[in-house]
């Protein structure tokens, strides 16, 4: 399947549904953020999920502090994976 195929709906959070439409839909949201977040602080991301989307965001702004939060407990060792694999040192 490539990047551009829609995979088969599927809400989980590590799903490959979820990991598509996030990649689809990352560079728009980051251009948002570039005007509105501030030029340092915290950012809290509600419903985190897989973290990819905190994890592509946070090495764009380096003088932020990014924290996860989800309902769902289980894709917490998935985002501590991910700080561990991108070594990010502001989520």
């Amino acid at each position: 399947m490539s990047l551009l195929e829609k995979p088969p709906l599927d809400p989980y959070p590590l799903s490959p549904y979820v990991a598509w439409a996030g990649n689809r839909n990352r560079d728009a949201i980051l251009e948002v953020f570039k005007q509105k977040f501030p030029q340092e602080g915290n950012v809290l991301e509600l419903a985190t999920g897989s973290g990819m989307h905190i994890h592509y965001f946070a090495p764009h702004f380096q003088s932020l502090n990014f924290q996860p939060s989800d309902f769902d407990q289980d894709v917490f060792e998935n985002i501590q994976s991910l700080i561990q694999q991108t070594n990010a040192k502001n989520v």
